[in-house]
């Protein structure tokens, strides 16, 4: 991958741990809130679903790992409890190095044991194509989102989790993000 693309501008720039650090008090405020794991190399995909979480009151805790592998090994520290469990995780499927099929085929075949109540949304900009129909054979997968995220769809989400309203701290400029790009659906496995 060009190295240029992974020069982000300083206004895109947030770093997870800084980020951990400033929500530590909106976190302990609203400790019933997921924590999301996004695997996604896209800046920019990274920076819409973040917002769009935030704008739909879901969590304002975010783990963010830049392709399969790194999901992967994030979830190896959660096994050896050097991290905490994400509730719910978002999942690109075209990523350089290792792609989401990589990271499923990982967690299917090692021997990782997940909380039961976890639950894996996988993300494409592609809603009708083969890559679909197999991201939702694996039993893991709860549902198939077509990018970018969207409110109500996110919003809905809230439910499941018990959510209470969450204290949204200013970390991007909602300037950047234009949420109305594209109406996507979500496919789940009922």
């Amino acid at each position: 991958m060009n190295e240029s693309i992974h020069n982000r501008p300083a206004a895109l720039q947030v770093d997870v741990t800084e980020t951990d650090r400033l929500n530590t008090k909106a976190n302990q405020q609203t400790s019933r809130e997921p924590l999301i794991l996004l695997v996604d190399d896209s800046d920019i995909d990274t920076l819409i679903s973040q917002r769009i979480i935030l704008k739909a009151g879901l969590s304002t805790r975010f783990i963010i790992k830049r392709n399969g592998e790194n999901g992967y090994k994030y979830l190896e520290d959660c096994v050896n409890g050097l991290a905490p469990w994400p509730q719910i995780i978002f999942l690109d499927i075209s990523m350089p190095v290792s792609d989401g099929f990589w990271f499923m085929d990982a967690v299917s075949t090692r021997n990782i044991t997940l909380p039961e109540d976890l639950q894996i949304f996988v993300l494409s900009s592609a809603d009708n194509s083969p890559d679909k129909d197999r991201m939702l054979c694996y039993e893991l997968v709860t549902g198939f989102i077509a990018k970018p995220l969207k409110t109500d769809i996110v919003s809905s989400m809230k439910e499941r989790f018990s959510v209470k309203p969450a204290v949204i701290p200013t970390l991007i400029n909602p300037g950047i993000v234009n949420a109305g790009l594209i109406s996507p659906g979500i496919s789940a496995r009922l």
